[in-house]
């Protein structure tokens, strides 16, 4: 009878024990990193403190790829915990949020900003001046316009890594001159404006419900 493996030991004759594991990359570590308006549009440096794989503080210079948005990842390679057996360091997985800005608020590479205007610019039209990220652009408004219209300025939002530029989106804010400062000629001149003009309200939904004069 042939005796098998049995001498042997299952195998167990060749070493026995536990397997020795290899080398084991280590933890990645994940840390939030606000970065401000302007360097998240145009890029930059930022520099972070973290604790080193000792457990004593240290400093690193972060990049900041230009048109970076809130809720991106940027991978630091080898700056998480240390590896084991010989293993690679993990990597610092930084989750981007992004500040705010005065009076530009953002949509991806698109830029918003509110514009005011006055009346007479409103009925008219005309052009007026708009900031951008860089400098200063002339936007024109159209006659008619009503508040809360969006104008668009093509390619003069924020410009990422790749080149590819979002727009700027003006909205307008009409602006009432107080009555304080209306001279008695400007109120006049109003007053025969406003019983020429036809009644706005005429043309709603809820006009109906309303009892004429």
């Amino acid at each position: 009878r042939s005796a098998g493996f049995g001498g042997f030991g299952g195998f167990g004759g060749f070493g026995g024990g536990e397997p020795q594991s290899g080398p084991t990359k280590g933890r990645d570590i994940e840390h939030e990193l606000e970065v401000g308006f302007a360097a998240a549009a145009f890029g930059g440096t930022e520099t972070i403190r973290i604790a080193a794989q000792d457990g004593t503080p240290t400093s690193i210079d972060v990049r900041i790829p230009a048109g970076v948005q809130t809720g991106s990842t940027l991978r630091i390679r080898d700056k998480g915990l240390p590896g084991s057996n010989g293993g690679p360091s993990g990597d610092l997985l930084l989750q981007i949020k992004v500040g705010r800005h005065p009076w530009f608020t953002r949509d991806g590479l698109d830029l918003s900003i509110v514009v005011p205007i006055t009346v007479a610019e409103a009925i008219l039209g005309g052009e007026v001046t708009v900031p951008l990220m860089k400098g200063t652009a002339t936007l024109k408004v159209p006659p008619g316009v009503r508040s809360g219209a969006k104008l668009r300025l093509k390619g003069k939002g924020v410009v990422d890594a790749k080149k590819q530029a979002g727009d700027l989106y003006a909205v307008l804010e009409i602006v009432a001159p107080k009555a304080d400062d209306l001279s008695e000629d400007d109120r006049a001149a109003l007053e025969s404006i406003a019983n020429s003009l036809p009644n706005p309200r005429s043309l709603v939904s809820w006009a109906g419900e309303i009892p004429e004069d």
